[in-house]
């Protein structure tokens, strides 16, 4: 019950008793006076009880999560089984003592997801008797018959023992050459931007190191998951970072797409990305020969958001977010954010704006790159591509003193508190637009969800309970009086000696959807009153006005054969 209904205490010790020269070794662990803690993001400061402070030390850098002490290794607050001291680095996050080998991740993950995984975790590690955590460094054991392992250098996650190839820790099984990762198309110069020397081939696999997705040259893998798409040269992947998050393989040339190795199939592929910037649009729109669609996040689904009226396949980026099909016309993004008052971020919708100049000229740059003013006839605007949480506007904005505002720009750069005040000044003035489609996601309110979980839960506890106590004849009034006290049968059990108690007086309050309550409190003799104790009659949780009066008078009753007076105001009850 208590597991249920508080918050569970999980021995951690906030981070500001801890001070540099405690750290062991630059490492995650630390020496506290009450033994050796290690840092868990989001869990804050965790004991490891089986590390002996006298003899432990860590690694660091990269590897600042492995400690030791003279019997037993360490991943964070884990022990490693069977891992004996001390231990070698082997490159990305490999361990070994020359017999076993160990994956021991760098970044912690969370145990379980969502309410019933933290509850489950939760009894699990009472049980055990550990404290309460619910992130932790993942751990795998590779091997411990002596096997050689290896990094590969071109994947921080890759690893091979001569025969097999590992991705954190687990066996790619269908690999049949050395994988490398995918390229991450945010290493690679877009189209608009200033052309330098091609980088290699391999010099964007290196940039890519990070990328989940992989290929050994034929077939093509999410982590260690086969997916049912051939390698091409022309595969990119790109971790787009709104709304938390997700790492996307797409065709540069259109093709199919898939989302954390799942693939998005609204209607028929070829797929081809709109725009790959996350500046302002809070969504990835793509498009096939039927229409516009957007990857809802909350809902972990592909949604048609416009028909194929544009020829959304044929506009290319001009700027970050900003997008031409022909070089005269102009779209971009937008977006707002639903906040409620209690509960937070309700949902986010990121709307596809064009611009409302039908003149005549093509876009071209006015000035250096890095202003995103752009010139369209006679008009020179100005495109926004700060970061959507460094500004509350964004879009396009007419120049109507472009030399004044290139005076501005040479001094300093764009930023929010100069977009502010150039807007004030009439520097910038909101170009005329309008809305062809809008992208928009509801979040789920968790809390919520666990709130009615925890209210139902314990109300089958506390009825089951009731009728339990019931069935044995348990006393289930809301007083017992012994040993010359008034004892409050609920947890807390306060008590009243019965020389001190004035009176105990007795109301009725009514509630909404015709629930009725009875309250009792004691008044001492010295003028002091206890809160107002709540209970119903003796066989029901849930009572009328008669049924809880006539509960009163059998009450008052019990209270006189002990000489204790009482009071209930008939007149004054009723009140909410």
């Amino acid at each position: 019950m208590l597991i249920l209904f508080f918050k569970p205490q999980n021995g951690s010790l906030d981070s500001s008793r801890f001070h540099n020269h405690q750290r062991v070794n630059g490492s995650y662990f630390y020496r506290h006076p009450n033994g050796i803690y290690v840092s868990v993001p989001s869990d804050g400061m965790l004991p490891v009880p089986e590390a002996d402070p006298e003899s432990f030390t860590a690694l660091n850098g990269e590897n600042a999560q492995i400690g030791w002490d003279a019997t037993q290794v360490f991943c964070g607050h884990q022990v490693l089984p069977g891992l004996q001291p001390p231990v070698q680095a082997l490159g990305n996050h490999l361990y070994s003592d020359g017999r076993s080998t160990y994956y021991c991740d760098h970044f912690t993950e969370r145990r379980s997801a969502g309410f019933w995984g933290y509850i489950g975790a939760s009894v699990r590690q009472a049980a055990a008797g550990r404290h309460i955590s619910h992130y932790h460094y993942p751990f795998r054991l590779l091997d411990d018959a002596g096997k050689t392992f290896r990094a590969l250098p071109h994947s921080q996650w890759l690893s091979t023992d001569g025969s097999r190839f590992y991705y954190r820790g687990e066996p790619i099984a269908e690999a049949q050459h050395t994988p490398f990762p995918i390229i991450d198309s945010r290493h690679e110069p877009r189209a608009y931007e200033a052309q330098t020397l091609a980088a290699s081939r391999e010099a964007l696999r290196l940039d890519s190191r990070a990328s989940p997705y992989l290929t050994d040259g034929s077939r093509v893998f999410y982590q260690t998951r086969l997916l049912d798409v051939p390698d091409d040269e022309a595969l990119r992947t790109l971790h787009y970072a709104a709304r938390g998050g997700f790492d996307l393989l797409y065709h540069a040339q259109g093709g199919a797409l898939f989302v954390d190795g799942e693939a998005l199939n609204p209607d028929r592929p070829p797929y081809r990305l709109l725009s790959r910037s996350d500046s302002h649009a809070q969504h990835l729109f793509f498009s096939n020969a039927k229409g516009l669609y957007f990857y809802d996040h909350e809902s972990r689904r592909a949604r048609k958001v416009a028909g194929n009226r544009l020829p959304w396949r044929d506009f290319e980026e001009i700027d970050d977010g900003y997008l031409s099909s022909n070089g005269s016309d102009l779209i971009f993004f937008l977006s707002q954010e639903d906040w409620a008052q209690r509960s937070g971020l309700a949902g986010y919708r990121t709307q596809i704006a064009r611009l409302a100049d039908d003149g005549p000229g093509r876009w071209q740059r006015w000035g250096e790159p890095h202003w995103h003013l752009w010139q369209k006839g006679e008009a020179v605007y100005y495109f926004n591509t700060l970061e959507r949480s460094q500004h509350r506007g964004g879009g396009v904005y007419l120049v109507p003193q472009p030399q004044r505002l290139r005076e501005q720009l040479q001094q300093r750069h764009a930023n929010t508190d100069t977009v502010d005040r150039w807007i004030e000044e009439g520097l910038l003035l909101p170009a005329e637009h309008d809305i062809i489609a809008t992208a928009e996601s509801r979040r789920k309110n968790d809390t919520f969800e666990m709130v009615v979980w925890l209210l139902l839960i314990g109300a089958t506890i506390g009825w089951g309970a009731y009728r339990l106590l019931l069935k044995h004849g348990v006393n289930l009034d809301p007083f017992v009086i012994e040993n010359g006290h008034l004892l409050i049968n609920n947890a807390l059990g306060k008590k009243y000696p019965l020389a001190e108690i004035a009176q105990v007086r007795f109301s009725i309050r009514h509630h909404y959807f015709g629930l009725t309550s009875g309250r009792l409190q004691v008044v001492l003799r010295d003028g002091a009153r206890s809160m107002a104790y709540v209970f119903a009659p003796t066989r029901a949780l849930l009572a009328n006005k008669p049924q809880l009066e006539a509960e009163i008078v059998r009450l008052q009753t019990l209270l006189q054969q002990h000489g204790i007076a009482s009071e209930y105001p008939r007149s004054n009850n009723g009140g909410q």
